[in-house]
This record gives C-alpha cells, structure tokens and sequence, in this order.
C-alpha cells in the first residue's frame, strides 16, 4: 500500500503540527541548558572568587595569628617589665624607709648633741665667768703685790 502524495502531505503536516510543540520545548531546552551553562560557569567563577577570598581569609588569619602571637610576647615583655619595676620600686620603698630610719636616727643625735652643746656652752660660759672672775682678783693680787713691793723697795732705799 503505497501512500499518496497528499497522504504524505498530511501525514507530513500532521507531524509538523505534532513536532512544533517538540521542536520549541527543545528549543527552551537548548536555551535552558545554555542558561545552566552560563550558571555554571558563573558558579566556576563564584567558587574560584570563594576559593581566593577563603585563601585571603586563610593568609589574614595566620597573620593575626602571628600578631597574636607578637601582641603575646610583647604583653609578656610588659608583664615581667612591670615586675622589674615592682621590684625596683620596692627597693626604692626600702631605701626610703631606711633614709627616713637614719634620718630619725640623725635628728635624734641632733637634738642629743644640741642638748650637750647647749649644756657645754652654759658650762663654758659659767667657768669662764668664774675665770674672769678669778683672773680679776689674780690681776687685784698683782697691783696690789706689785704696789707693796715699790713701796717696799722705796722703804729700803729710804733705810739705806
């Protein structure tokens, strides 16, 4: 049985009409596997950003890391800096508390001191009165030794 051309013509029709819906379905599927495509390439250049960023945030850690570890060392450096000065500042409160000590000490030797200063001066002051005092009778003795003797030595010339 052999098909007429008009049969053909139909049937050919019939498979146009049938095959239009098909031939844009696989048309929007071309263009939606061409939108995948261009997504997936979108998310290639995504993940390769995310994988750069990611290797960013990996080298920005390890140099916090290493400024944690600077930032540590140097809070210890302060640490025992401070202990130093802790210690020299008690040194200092100790050599303090010694100056006063002498200090004290040196007042009271002062005062002990300017008590038997005052004490001498009085004592000196009242011997050298009394010297002065004997001195002037010593002086009185001597004129009057002195005065006996001319008038002794003018008797003996007056008997010779």
């Amino acid at each position: 049985m052999a098909l007429s051309k008009e049969d053909l013509f139909a049937i050919s029709e019939l498979l146009d009409t049938k095959l239009e819906p098909m031939k844009n379905d696989i048309s929007d599927i071309k263009n939606d596997v061409s939108n995948v495509k261009i997504d997936l390439s979108n998310v290639k250049s995504d993940l390769s950003n995310v994988k750069n960023d990611l290797s960013n945030v990996k080298a920005d850690l390890s140099n916090v890391k290493n400024d944690l570890s600077n930032v540590k060392s140097d809070l210890s450096n302060v640490k025992s800096d401070l202990s130093n000065v802790k210690n020299d500042l008690s040194n200092v409160k100790n050599d303090l508390s010694n100056v006063k000590t002498d200090l004290s000490n040196l007042t009271k030797a002062l005062d002990k001191n300017y008590d038997l200063l005052e004490e001498f001066y009085v004592y000196q002051k009242e011997h050298n009165t009394e010297l002065i005092n004997r001195i002037k009778i010593i002086e009185g003795e001597i004129d009057m030794h002195s005065t006996q003797i001319a008038l002794n030595t003018s008797d003996l010339k007056r008997v010779k």
